[in-house]
């Protein structure tokens, strides 16, 4: 029950108000009365969309624990009608609490707090997530919506012509391009996603790495001027040891007026370079600024991590299989069928797992990882899991340069700059071709490597961008264990050659230079257990004409037993995809 106790007050007759200096509010929201000033008016005094009666708290901080189940309040208190308004100041906003498993999870400080029974509603809203080893997530403007039916909050980013401003997540140190970040109380995981009446072509997001450079979109702020506006605005902040300028020390700074800057200082705001406080008046420069001003001119490294969440429709033109035989085009379909009715049944961009750590990132198509050094994943699960300081775990294909993975287990370090490959079903090589009649288009080769373990170092980690690379050796494999090839194919003497008992066994190797090493010095050690027809054999591994893993060699004077018994085999022997033979 809430309800005011009247102390002494005069009334004038002649008013349609009521002003009452000091009363005794009454309300749970508190479990003592609190001291303040109503106001009341009569209906015919009420403006539109005003509430009465007005009570305002004469105590200009006041907490108030379990505001709602799981929710704090730190603020202004006043109620207006049955509304709950929360306000504070600019130098000292509002503060609402929301608790997980009793400890605080997201802080969300403005100047003014619209609450009733149903819902709150915060406007230009700062919003912090907070992880258990001290990071978080944050965004700037971002409207606030609680629904207490379903227990469940909404943040929006900010937008401009469909561009939305970031969430800054420096956990996984991310900058996280989506419309919003939903969260239900009391679970575990609150997810980015679309809004309502999202058009397909625009059902897609963007998480970029903190380090990750755009050089499209470094230009598309270059000025008329000589000097890029970024590389001014760095400097200055060097040169001054602060981030944060008036709106008119920023357009002087740039040599233009209020009214000229402004639009400019919207678009940077709304591509995450900076913050703007419309009432403050203050822009407060951000990270990213910086280090693309620094990025541009080879100051500091960066690199090419880009996650496209895509869930578009994905157009299933049959006449763009035309060319495809039945068996293979049915196969397509049906996976772009498959694709398409996942993407319908969910709307979560990524879901940050808060037990875990981690963070699944949905519906990607590819992952560069570095785009000089030709290192890509194609995840074949739909998604991919982002551990801290983006190490990601998937399963898919992994190539580099000419090399061809499918893991079914693999972890990108990105510290490290490298993937470790924990389980892989065959890794191909994608070379060019031997001869001028083979074309000009590179061969993807007919024997694979099965069981290969071991670490593909992508570059070197000081230079993720690729740009100043000097080791010509990158990207370069390390194996952990043995690898083989197999021959058992049914096209190779109908498969005749049993797995189990005819292979070529690869001990641990390195192989570099993955995307330039010359096709015909290439070479691997190991050697060919061929069962039963001639003792192992250890001959140097190499491309064949036919694009198989093979070798010719002859024996040596004395022969080599041939099928264990005391018959000697002298001439040549060759392997490939003709299986093998001898002359």
């Amino acid at each position: 029950e809430t309800f005011a106790k009247l102390r002494t007050y005069k009334c004038n007759l002649t008013s349609q108000s009521i002003i009452i200096d000091t009363v005794e509010l009454t309300t749970p929201y508190f479990d003592v009365p609190i001291l303040g000033r109503l106001k009341d008016k009569t209906i015919l005094e009420l403006s539109d969309g005003e509430s009465s009666p007005q009570f305002s708290s004469y105590e200009k901080r006041l907490k108030i624990k379990d505001l709602r189940e799981g929710v704090d309040y730190d603020g202004e208190f006043s109620l207006v009608g049955d509304e709950f308004i929360g306000s504070g100041s600019n130098e000292k906003p509002a503060k609402l609490i929301m608790k997980y498993n009793n400890m605080p999870l997201f802080e969300i400080l403005s100047t003014n707090f619209q609450m009733d029974q149903k819902e709150i509603i915060i406007r230009k809203a700062r919003i912090k997530m907070l992880y258990s080893n001290g990071d978080s997530l944050t965004i700037d403007d971002a409207f606030f919506y609680f629904d207490e039916l379903n227990r469940e909050i909404s943040i929006t980013a900010p937008n401009k012509a469909n561009i939305y401003s970031p969430f800054i997540d420096s956990y996984f140190k991310l900058y996280v391009y989506a419309p919003k970040l939903i969260w239900k109380l009391n679970t575990a995981t609150p997810y980015y996603t679309y809004e309502v009446g999202t058009s397909q072509e625009q059902k897609v997001a963007s998480l970029q790495s903190i380090n990750y450079f755009d050089a499209k979109l470094f230009d598309k702020f270059k000025g008329v001027s000589g000097i890029h506006p970024f590389t001014i605005i760095s400097m200055k902040c060097r040169e001054i040891k602060s981030m944060t300028f008036t709106e008119a020390s920023f357009a002087t700074m740039l040599k233009k007026t209020i009214e000229q800057v402004l639009p400019e200082i919207v678009d940077m705001a709304a591509d995450g370079f900076l913050r703007y406080d419309s009432n403050l008046k203050l822009i407060f420069i951000n990270p990213k600024l910086i280090n693309f001003s620094d990025a541009s001119s080879g100051k500091i490294d960066y690199d090419n991590i880009l996650i496209s969440p895509d869930f578009r429709i994905i157009k299933n033109d049959e006449s763009y299989f035309s060319d495809i035989n039945d068996e293979v085009k049915s196969t397509i379909l049906n996976e772009i069928a498959g694709t398409n009715f996942r993407k319908q049944k969910s709307s979560i961009y990524a879901s940050i797992h808060l037990d875990d750590n981690y963070l699944r990132i949905n519906e990607v198509n590819q992952l560069v990882l570095s785009k000089a050094q030709k290192t890509i994943i194609y995840p074949d699960s739909s998604f991919i899991i982002m551990e801290k300081n983006r190490d990601i775990r998937f399963s898919g294909w992994l190539n580099a340069g000419k090399l061809e993975i499918h893991t079914s287990e693999a972890k990108f370090n990105y510290e490290d700059f490298k993937v470790k490959i924990i389980r892989s079903n065959e890794a191909f090589l994608r070379v060019k071709p031997l001869r001028k009649e083979d074309g000009s288009e590179d061969i993807q080769m007919q024997s694979s490597l099965s069981n290969l373990q071991g670490e593909l170092y992508i570059d070197d980690p000081l230079v993720k961008s690729g740009k100043q690379s000097s080791n010509s050796k990158y990207p370069f494999l390390q194996t952990s264990s043995d690898c083989f090839v197999y021959y058992d194919s049914k096209d190779i003497e109908k498969g005749a050659y049993d797995r189990e008992r005819f292979y070529y066994r690869l001990g641990l190797f390195e192989m570099d230079s993955l995307d330039n090493f010359h096709e015909k010095s290439f070479n691997l050690s190991g050697e060919l257990v061929s069962a039963g027809i001639f003792p192992n054999l250890s001959e140097k591994l190499g491309i064949m004409n036919d694009y198989s893993f093979g070798f010719i060699t002859n024996t040596p004077n004395e022969g080599y037993d041939f099928y264990g018994s005391k018959t000697k085999y002298t001439n040549k022997i060759a392997l490939s995809n003709n299986g093998l033979q001898g002359s």
